[in-house]
């Protein structure tokens, strides 16, 4: 007798409960293809905003939290060949580096890009910025020797577009970037074009 009330104790109890934890515990596959259409959607605009700020030269000021310090003072943000680069901070030593990207929730948000610069004297810079269509501000730490810590904020006052890449090749002898063109070639070039010049005088010459 207390046999079979167990057998029903058991049965009536214990089995609700494992039905209940494998619902718990079952994936849902609604659920996780909502998550990873976003997710792919977040890297596609990540992507996108990445070539968009890639290729652009930003003019901005910067100031010292306290007092004022070496940064502070007007400053070029180079976003190139998928590298930061700052003018400032190339004078004391620290190199360019890569830098990662977070878009907001909204489209229509601003987009965040920070990145950690080191030095040769073992310093190490953060930069954090905020950047919406042509407006950029953010924040910078420095942090030094013997714990030394210099907080600054920038903001920025106009952007030119640049090449995306500072390895493009020179057109036209280097006419078409900007640079001077390299004189040997162009005299090797007006002394080619002399000797073919003469050979046609020559040539009428014989008939």
């Amino acid at each position: 007798m207390e046999k079979g009330i167990w057998r029903t104790w058991r049965w009536t109890t214990l089995t609700p409960l494992v039905i209940c934890l494998g619902l718990i515990f079952m994936p849902v596959p609604a659920q996780a293809a909502d998550i990873s259409k976003k997710q792919a959607e977040i890297r596609k605009r990540i992507e996108a905003k990445k070539q968009e700020l890639n290729g652009g030269e930003w003019q901005v000021t910067i100031k010292s939290s306290s007092g004022k310090q070496a940064l502070d003072g007007p400053d070029v943000l180079t976003f190139q060949d998928n590298l930061f680069r700052s003018k400032a901070s190339s004078k004391l030593g620290f190199t360019p580096t890569n830098y990662t990207l977070t878009v907001s929730e909204s489209e229509e948000g601003p987009t965040v890009w920070e990145t950690m610069q080191t030095s040769s004297k073992g310093e190490v810079m953060f930069w954090r910025g905020e950047w919406s269509e042509q407006s950029m501000t953010g924040s910078i730490n420095r942090q030094m020797e013997e714990g030394k810590v210099e907080e600054y904020s920038f903001t920025s006052s106009s952007m030119v577009e640049i090449p995306e890449s500072s390895t493009s090749e020179d057109t036209d002898q280097g006419l078409e970037t900007g640079k001077p063109a390299d004189e040997g070639a162009v005299k090797e070039t007006l002394k080619s074009d002399e000797t073919s010049d003469l050979k046609k005088k020559k040539k009428k010459g014989w008939f």
